[in-house]
């Protein structure tokens, strides 16, 4: 998962680099420059230019939805990534929670992303109504030796209230295969009881389970007969739906997606295709699952073939 999250953060930070906002008026033309000599400029000490989240502040942020345990933070200068990595600090009141030093990243040695574990390892989940203080101590050195001084240390409220982070398949869905599985991923554990305060119309049969590997906060619904093709289901939340706490939805919740229509998903050999051995099978593939007493009727080959 981690894998594809860096990635994604790859592209990310390429393209806001990629991007120039307007020019003002220019003036003389100066010597050409690199444009980061003062990341490297050893008269400069090292500060921290911004962090995400930002300081002092509160959430819900878009940007952590499907990732909840990730901090960035960016420096004025190139950092010696050695004394980095023992210099980060996170804690919240009751929880046991540490920096992964396995997984910090530099992106050009100024923008640094790292995640929150919890004591076992795992990723960590933002807990509900939890502040949060991250630090970075003075051992943290520029690639000039500089040291952080002072050393820093910010708060911020990633979760102030209880929602829904993710449905699946996504609002305004459309095509969407009828044995897609449908979740909603809490930002807080829930139990059996929510199951009463979600509606799906119309109705598809089947029951919302919990998923425990999650911690609680995963539901997926287990359907006994699939969703109808080409049909446009919505998922409703009551606002009273609460959490194992007695933490209660802000609002009511609605999501809606389309499933796609019955038809031909592929053909093998496919169309147009030239110098097909004889002895290749012809293969065609639905959305569906067939009723085979309809369909044998329905095949027209010419020439004819004998099978």
């Amino acid at each position: 998962m981690r894998g594809y999250i860096f990635l994604y953060l790859v592209i990310l930070i390429f393209l806001s680099l990629s991007c120039e906002g307007p020019q003002g008026p220019m003036g003389p033309v100066g010597p050409p420059g690199s444009g980061m000599e003062s990341l490297t400029d050893p008269t400069i000490m090292p500060k921290v230019l911004s962090t995400f989240p930002p300081d002092n502040s509160t959430g819900p942020y878009e940007m952590l939805n499907n990732s909840s345990n990730i901090i960035q933070v960016r420096f004025n200068k190139i950092m010696d990534q050695s004394t980095i990595k023992r210099a980060f600090s996170i804690s919240s009141p009751g929880l046991n929670i540490r920096i992964d030093t396995f997984s910090i990243y530099s992106f050009g040695g100024d923008l640094i992303w790292l995640y929150v574990d919890d004591s076992l390892g795992y990723s960590h989940r933002w807990k509900l109504g939890n502040t949060y203080t991250f630090g970075i101590a003075s051992t943290a050195k520029d690639i000039n030796g500089n040291s952080l001084i002072p050393s820093y240390s910010m708060t911020f409220l990633p979760e102030p209230y209880f929602r829904i982070r993710t449905v699946y398949p996504q609002n305004g869905a459309t095509d969407v295969p009828s044995y897609t599985s449908i979740c909603l991923v809490f930002n807080s554990p829930v139990d059996t009881s929510i199951r009463s305060f979600i509606q799906i119309n119309p109705p598809i049969p089947g029951m919302w389970l919990l998923v425990d590997s999650y911690d609680s906060t995963y539901l997926y619904y287990s359907y006994t007969t699939p969703p109808l093709e080409n049909t446009t289901y919505t998922i409703s939340i009551q606002q009273s739906a609460k959490d194992q706490y007695g933490n209660q939805l802000q609002q009511s919740f609605t999501s809606s997606f389309t499933t796609r229509p019955f038809r031909v998903s592929y053909t093998y050999p496919s169309d147009g295709r030239e110098n097909v051995p004889l002895t290749q099978s012809i293969e065609i593939g639905f959305t569906n699952i067939i009723d085979t007493s309809t369909v044998r009727n329905s095949f027209n080959i010419t020439p004819a073939v004998q099978g």
